[in-house]
């Protein structure tokens, strides 16, 4: 997927132009930048994977146009000393996490009372060396109800 078509994609969403935001398994910026264009320079987004690929996007991506890239190389599923934040973005991500719902109650009290979650997935049930823990939609629509999260789209 290109940044274009990862604007395109997101471009839904209502973003504030002061808004901070984390990108969790960020990979290789390809839904950060088009966030961090959303935000604008008044902004700020974390970018967070475990590969160190990820230390570059702060310096390739920085522009006054944008909202700043804040790269941090670590597991997103530990702990993580972030602010609280506007919302979380989980681009293809959260099924690498085992134990999501102990997961996601984690990262929820990371939000801001009107904050937002953003999940992009599979809607698979069987899983594979490149999606271990897949969620199909009906199981995370069912998770984001009983942790109290809202509207759900498929």
């Amino acid at each position: 997927m290109t940044f274009q078509e990862a604007s395109n994609f997101i471009k839904k969403i209502n973003f504030a132009p002061d808004e901070t935001w984390a990108d969790l398994g960020a990979g290789s910026g390809t839904f950060t930048i088009p966030i961090s264009q959303f935000l604008g320079k008044n902004g700020k987004v974390y970018a967070v994977d475990s590969n160190p690929q990820i230390l570059k996007l702060e310096q390739q991506f920085s522009s006054n146009h944008q909202a700043p890239i804040l790269s941090i190389q670590a597991d997103f599923t530990k702990p993580l000393d972030l602010p609280m934040l506007d919302g979380i973005f989980l681009a293809n991500a959260l099924h690498f996490v085992k134990d999501q719902s102990t997961f996601l109650q984690q990262i929820i009290s990371k939000l801001k009372s009107n904050g937002k979650i953003i999940f992009i997935e599979y809607d698979q049930e069987k899983g594979n060396p490149w999606v271990p823990y897949p969620i199909p939609f009906l199981k995370l629509k069912k998770m984001t109800t009983e942790l109290n999260l809202v509207t759900v789209k498929q």
